[in-house]
């Protein structure tokens, strides 16, 4: 009995340190960040190492008062822009993007899954392949036409890029999480009185309710870490945070400081929103299942 309590503990205990060890390995790179961020310029490249000898808010400030310099800001973005302005457009964008796919995933995913029509399997499959398209292949095209019709660099163009990246991904996602609502459940509604819409928004949503917030994190995370299609269809107006994170790139010098700056404010919405719905995330692995 002895031995079997002592293998019990030994077995929490090696879990423990290996959970333990994979959490210092993935935080790290941000705790390292954080210390570069907080540095003087003439301490970062210091050697060995000084890790917080001397705490410096100098590049916080001067990423969001925007005084950065315009001799370090290349041409593609724009300079003297405070960074807080960038992330709110990132917010903008990247909020508006994920909702409106997900509201229009939700009928495209509930017909696919319920209906059945011909050719509905090639139907499911074409949408998987415009995510799979390559981004690189629909730039061009969309920046001329964004340029004729003025959407260049406009927050809803931006958005509508969202929109179209998202949704095929949200679709194919969405019909997994609607399969496993038993239709029973949407038959009862139907005998008791409802519609055939109202059974979709009082039965089958709530019950896959943990499958849509796990396609919204998804789709939310792939808008916000966008860079290409922000770098090419916007200029200095509607500027991300991930692109704005070139200004502290020239051909001169990096400023690693203010990068580091940068990159974790980029983080902290992301990070404060997963802490929020990380059971969400959790329970969206099962694919909504069902308790009795």
């Amino acid at each position: 009995m002895y031995s079997l309590v002592l293998r019990k503990l030994i077995s929490k205990a090696v879990t423990y340190i290996l959970a333990i060890l994979v959490s210092l390995a993935i935080l790290f790179p941000i705790v390292w960040l954080l210390n570069i961020s907080l540095l003087p310029p003439q301490e970062i490249f210091t050697y060995p190492p000084k890790f917080l000898t001397e705490i410096s808010l100098e590049n916080y400030v001067k990423v969001l008062s925007g005084g950065m310099g315009e001799k370090y800001q290349i041409a593609a973005t724009g300079g003297g822009t405070p960074f807080q302005v960038n992330l709110l457009n990132s917010l903008i964008c990247a909020g508006s993007g994920s909702i409106l796919a997900i509201l229009l995933a939700i009928p495209a995913a509930y017909s696919l899954s319920r209906f059945r029509f011909p050719l509905a399997n090639f139907f499911r499959y074409q949408i998987l392949s415009f995510r799979l398209t390559p981004p690189i292949v629909v730039l061009v095209p969309l920046y001329l036409i964004y340029q004729a019709t003025n959407l260049y660099d406009t927050h809803i163009g931006l958005v509508l890029v969202y929109i179209l990246a998202n949704l095929p991904l949200a679709v194919w996602l969405l019909i997994g999480f609607f399969k496993e609502v038993p239709i029973e459940l949407e038959e009862a509604a139907l005998i008791d009185g409802c519609t055939r819409i109202s059974a979709v928004f009082r039965v089958v949503l709530p019950v896959a309710s943990t499958g849509l917030i796990s396609v919204a994190i998804l789709s939310l995370l792939f808008t916000w870490n966008d860079f290409i299609f922000a770098f090419i269809l916007t200029g200095n107006n509607v500027r991300t945070a991930p692109v704005a994170l070139l200004g502290c790139i020239s051909y001169e010098q990096i400023m690693w400081g203010q990068l580091a700056a940068q990159v974790l404010l980029t983080l902290i919405p992301i990070f404060i929103f997963v802490f929020f719905v990380q059971k969400y995330i959790i329970r969206g692995l099962t694919l909504g299942a069902i308790k009795g």
